[in-house]
């Protein structure tokens, strides 16, 4: 039997109230630990960037992560950018900086009105 393929890795996490970014934090639950999905691994060889192949493994975590939310209890996607232009690219695509930090979040709610017509 073929081994199933995966896109990225997800984890659970927490993150402290107060480190989530005002423009979430009225999306998530008031306990001082916030439930979260981490991403990992989520990267594009350089000689394959610019085809839009990051924006589809993307799109595949936040459908996961959104799929498994309730189980989990997960109020919002959390992912470690490498760099500056990693970033970027995760702002672009809806996800919201913690203050001086290369960690980015994306709350469930957002991610609802995505997923869902």
């Amino acid at each position: 039997m073929a081994e199933r393929q995966r896109t990225s890795t997800l984890c659970a996490t927490s993150l402290a109230q107060g480190g989530v970014p005002t423009a979430a934090r009225k999306h998530i639950p008031r306990y001082p630990l916030v439930s979260a999905t981490l991403v990992g691994r989520l990267a594009v060889s350089e000689a394959r960037q610019g085809e839009r192949l990051g924006a589809m493994l993307l799109a595949d975590a936040v459908r996961r992560a959104y799929a498994s939310a309730a189980t989990v209890g997960s109020s919002m996607l959390v992912v470690d950018a490498i760099n500056d232009r990693a970033a970027a690219f995760y702002e672009g695509n809806g996800f919201v900086r913690l203050q001086e930090s290369l960690r980015l979040v994306l709350p469930m709610q957002a991610i609802q009105r995505l997923v869902e017509p």
